[in-house]
């Protein structure tokens, strides 16, 4: 096997018309950019990251020993009932009045000098929470997307943010290369029908993608509803 014999353009081909063939609602991996973008990928999975460091805890907690241990991912209390996990930099807590204690107990069972999390938009709980003492807060995309059936991911998406209370009321039609969808917000729910074409300019695949997942998605696409991209799944 050489470099250069298109091995990669020909399996990526191939994984593409499998997908497709299987009624797959979109794809994902993750690697560099302009490498997948030549194969219909786009940067998405829009990720607040929370930098939470022992000096965080100390000032959070102050003199009090954390409420829960952490063990193989597991947060349990004394008693060792589970009250959440903590794996891989994602954290979930049946009561986010604990985030501070669950971090407390991650970084003392590994001696980690640092905690990094990765928090979806939607998981509200969680950013406002460990938002309020972590050391550091920023934006990144963690994934990138192929979209095969726009109207199902769209709904997906939209109805996550709904479910938070993120997305606004209002309508707007997305075309993606002659193919439309009309998506309506109402009362804290979100519908995703066939639209007209001519209510919406045409854009590419690529750029509906972006439109859909990039952080820069509002100032890329300003005619859109406010708060209502990027979206993440």
């Amino acid at each position: 096997y050489e470099r250069g014999e298109g091995h990669m353009k020909h399996l990526m081909r191939m994984a593409d018309e499998d997908m497709a063939a299987a009624g797959y609602d979109y794809a994902e991996l993750n690697g560099l950019r302009q490498r997948y973008q030549y194969f219909g990928y786009t940067q998405g999975n829009v990720r607040y990251m929370l930098d939470v460091t022992p000096t965080n805890i100390r000032h959070t907690l102050g003199e009090a020993a954390p409420r829960l241990i952490w063990q193989d991912g597991r947060l349990l209390d004394g008693e060792g009932v589970q009250h959440g996990a903590l794996n891989g930099g994602r954290l979930t807590l049946d009561d986010y009045s604990l985030a501070a204690d669950a971090c407390a107990a991650y970084l003392s069972a590994t001696g980690a000098d640092s905690l990094r999390l990765s928090v979806a938009p939607y998981e509200t709980a969680c950013l406002r929470t460990v938002g309020a003492f972590c050391e550091n807060t920023t934006l990144q995309t963690t994934m990138q997307y192929r979209v095969y059936h726009f109207d199902r991911v769209l709904l997906a998406g939209l109805g996550l943010r709904a479910a938070a209370g993120l997305l606004p009321d209002g309508e707007a039609t997305l075309n993606v290369e002659g193919e439309a969808w009309h998506m309506v917000c109402k009362d804290g729910k979100a519908t995703v029908e066939p639209g007209d074409p001519a209510a919406a300019p045409m854009l590419t695949k690529m750029q509906a993608q972006e439109l859909m997942f990039s952080p820069l998605s509002r100032a890329l696409y300003p005619d859109m509803p406010a708060e209502w991209f990027p979206i993440s799944l």
